[in-house]
This record gives C-alpha cells, sequence and structure tokens, in this order.
C-alpha cells in the first residue's frame, strides 16, 4: 500500500536488475516508500517517458523525474549494445563495468569475423547446409566453382547454370573428388539469350526444387561489341539483362522458399563510370562507335549493384533479401581470356592477388552467414559491409534501372513475337501459292 511519504535520498551506487536496467551513482531523487519483495526491479513505460520502480528493503520506491543518467540493454540477449537514455552513447560493454567503450555504428552492423584473407572453408566452418538448394551462375570455373564447391561440400543442393556443358560435367567431377556424396546438378544456361533464361527457369520449376539461394556469378570481361540475338549489347546483356531476367522467373520460388538470399557478384569497378547520371537504354547498351569495353563492363558491375538494392528493396518484407558484393581484384581466372593484353596484366598481377577460395569466401559468406539473417541491400568486400558508389547506392536510379530493363525484355519478346508470327504468314502464303 502507498505511503505518502517522499523522502530525499542521494543514490551512491550503481543498481541493476531485470531486463538489464543499469543507473549511474551520484544523483538525488525522491522517492515513494511502499511494502513490496525485496531486490526487484521494474521498467514502465508510458507516453515515451521512463518511469522505474525498485524495490528495496521491503518497501516500493518510485521515481518521480526522469533527468538522471540511465542506461539499457537493446536486446535480452547475452551480447548487446547498451543505450546511455540521455546523452544517447551506445556502449558495446555493460555500463555496469568501469569504462564502458562508446561506438557508433549503423542498425544493420555487425561484428567482422573474416576478412580478405579468410577462405571458404574458414567461412562456412561448422555451417550445415543440408536441405538449402543453391543456383550458382557461371559455376564450371573460377570463383563460381569454388563457391559451388564450398556450398556443395556443406550439404546444400548446388545446380550448375553454366553455357558450357564439357567444363560443367569436369566441374562436378572435380568436386565429387572433394566428397563423394555432394549433390551437384548441372542445366544449360545462356545468359545472353532471353530464351535460353526462360528454358532454364522453366526446367528448374519442373523440378519441384525450393530455392535458398541465388548467386548471380557468371559475367564477361574484354569482349569485343556484340550484339546478342535480342539485339543487346553482349556484355549488358550477360552481365545485367540474363541475371536481372532469371531472377524475375524465379521470383516465385523464392519467395515460396523464405528465407531466400540472393547474391549478386558485383566489382569495385562500379565505382567508375561517370556517364550514368541520366540513365537509359542508349547508354546501357551503346552502338559499336560508343563502345569501350572496360566502361562497358564497369556499367555492367554498377547495374548489378543497383538491381541487388532495388530488388532487396522490393522483396525483403516477403523473406528474400539481396546484396552485392566484390570478391577480389584482378584474379588469375577466364574472365580475362578475351584480351591477350588482360591476360598478361591478370597474370602478373596474379602473385598479389586472392587465391580461388579467397575470392568466393566473399560469395559463401554473403550467401550463408547467418548474422545476414533477413538483412539486405547492402554492398560487401573482403567479407566487410562497406558503402557502395554515391550513383550505386542512388535508389531513384536503381528504380529507373528496372523500369529499363524491365521495358526491354517485354520490347524484345514482342519483337520475337511478331517475328514468328510474320514468318508464319510467309509460310502459309508460300504454300497456298
Amino acid at each position: 500500500m502507498t505511503l505518502n511519504l517522499i523522502r530525499t535520498v542521494k543514490m551512491s551506487f550503481l543498481m541493476a536488475g531485470k531486463r538489464g536496467l543499469h543507473l549511474r551513482a551520484g544523483f538525488i531523487m525522491p522517492i515513494i516508500l511502499q511494502n513490496q519483495p525485496n531486490g526487484s526491479i521494474q521498467k514502465v513505460t508510458k507516453e515515451k517517458k521512463l518511469q522505474l520502480i525498485f524495490h528495496m528493503a521491503g518497501r516500493e520506491c518510485k521515481m518521480k523525474k526522469t533527468e538522471f543518467i540511465m542506461w539499457s540493454k537493446c536486446s535480452d540477449l547475452p551480447i548487446s549494445d547498451c543505450i546511455n537514455h540521455l546523452n544517447k552513447r551506445t556502449t558495446y560493454t555493460d555500463p555496469r563495468l568501469a569504462f564502458p567503450t562508446e561506438v557508433n555504428k549503423p542498425k544493420d552492423d555487425f561484428r567482422q569475423r573474416f576478412d580478405g584473407s579468410s577462405t571458404t572453408d574458414q567461412v562456412l566452418q561448422g555451417t550445415d547446409l543440408r536441405g538449402k538448394v543453391a543456383i550458382v551462375t557461371g559455376a564450371n570455373c573460377g570463383i563460381g566453382l569454388e563457391t559451388a564447391r564450398s556450398l556443395a561440400c556443406h550439404g546444400a543442393k548446388v545446380i550448375l547454370a553454366c553455357r558450357n556443358g564439357g567444363k560443367a560435367h569436369e566441374a562436378i567431377k572435380a568436386i565429387k573428388n572433394d566428397m563423394e556424396s555432394v549433390d551437384v546438378h548441372f542445366i544449360y544456361l545462356d545468359l545472353c539469350s532471353l530464351q535460353s533464361v526462360k528454358e532454364f527457369a522453366d526446367e528448374f520449376k519442373r523440378k519441384s526444387w525450393p530455392l535458398h539461394m541465388l548467386i548471380l556469378n557468371a559475367a564477361v570481361f574484354a569482349l569485343p561489341w556484340e550484339e546478342t540475338e535480342d539485339e543487346i549489347e553482349r556484355t549488358f546483356a550477360t552481365n545485367h539483362v540474363g541475371h536481372f531476367y532469371l531472377t524475375r522467373l524465379l521470383e516465385s520460388t523464392l519467395l515460396r522458399s523464405a528465407p531466400a538470399r540472393v547474391v549478386v557478384v558485383s566489382s569495385e569497378s562500379h565505382r567508375f563510370p561517370v556517364d550514368l547520371n541520366e540513365m537509359n537504354l542508349a547508354q546501357l547498351s551503346p552502338p559499336k562507335s560508343k563502345f569501350w569495353f572496360m566502361t562497358q563492363y564497369n556499367r555492367s558491375k554498377l547495374c548489378n549493384v543497383l538491381f541487388s538494392n532495388e530488388l532487396n528493396r522490393r522483396l525483403s518484407r516477403r523473406g528474400v533479401t539481396s546484396n552485392s558484393l566484390h570478391p577480389g581484384n584482378m584474379m588469375y581466372t577466364s574472365l580475362a581470356n578475351p584480351s591477350w593484353t588482360m591476360r598478361i596484366l591478370f597474370f602478373l598481377a596474379r602473385p598479389f592477388t586472392k587465391s580461388m577460395k579467397q575470392g568466393a569466401a566473399c560469395t559463401v559468406f554473403v550467401a550463408a552467414a547467418p548474422e545476414l539473417s533477413g538483412i539486405g541491400g547492402m554492398y560487401f568486400n573482403n567479407c566487410c559491409q562497406c558503402e557502395s558508389s554515391e550513383l550505386g547506392s542512388n535508389p531513384t536510379a536503381a528504380a529507373k534501372l528496372w523500369s529499363i530493363t524491365e521495358q526491354l525484355i517485354e520490347d524484345r519478346w514482342r519483337s520475337k513475337s511478331q517475328n514468328v508470327d510474320h514468318s508464319a504468314r510467309e509460310v502459309e502464303s508460300d504454300v497456298s501459292d
């Protein structure tokens, strides 16, 4: 029963209690005494004003003012940030300790466990991926092969989505040499062809498999100017349009399999395009007269980052997240094969670049790390979240690219349909003649 006795008590100790709530010493406050069990503490929130009720010496002590230093935990986890609600300082350490450490970090930040020297085996150590299904594009060599191998050896069912069937079967043999019991499959995919992308998606759906990890790894570099069968510049078609269309076709499967992740392998090269402030198709898929392979590769990698961010914005609330990443600089893979100049440069840089296991480590980290569950719209390098370029983090540019790509695919399918109808009419006319 509440007593109408108000006393002023000078606190010269730290008080701790339930739910990780803490007070600092050295303040004066009025209290109301009431009979209650000893040693309990309670936090009450009402109209955004915090009020404390604690019990001491068999009586309830209610604070009448909130002008005191107060700490609370962000969660009930054993390791959690603590917040000073008076000056808004945040610490990693329990404020009851003598020297709490102040930190300033984004909401979705997390402690870094790996770096540029980490390998796929280290990242996935102790991870059980049994029951998970992953698609890896460009998985018959290089970073894609190591990504597929590491996921498969930790229990995931992995589908190699490749254009070269011979190399894909060799890759499967190589993976099974590491672990014979792996569950690895090959389905043909040519990202330059919208028809091939659709056939791949149809084939995958017929198997009625779920999809927990869609890893968009394939890319081309240093190609001369060339248009695909869909009249799209080849680098842009492979690195962005094909992956965009594949993801859209598998979107329903990803949503049914949620939680699921889309991992887009981009590059630090995405920082260099300076001519996409007014994004349009003429820039994204340029004519031969305005083409340079390096600029076009940079554009396509910027498109990867923008696409990942927009995809995450659209699907994250439904359990599908998307992140992009940079695997490593000038790694000695088949990426540079089309150009002898690039081959030589990549060969000379080889002693100073990452191994395949180190290059794929960031990919498998983003695909499987438990601390990234439900987190998307980020860009990673060396298994660490970092800021993308200013244009890469522009939501307006991301939405515009999405719209341009959707319209491009729709126009190409409409054009194909009209050509088929026209050819059918010509055949009918020839027959009637």
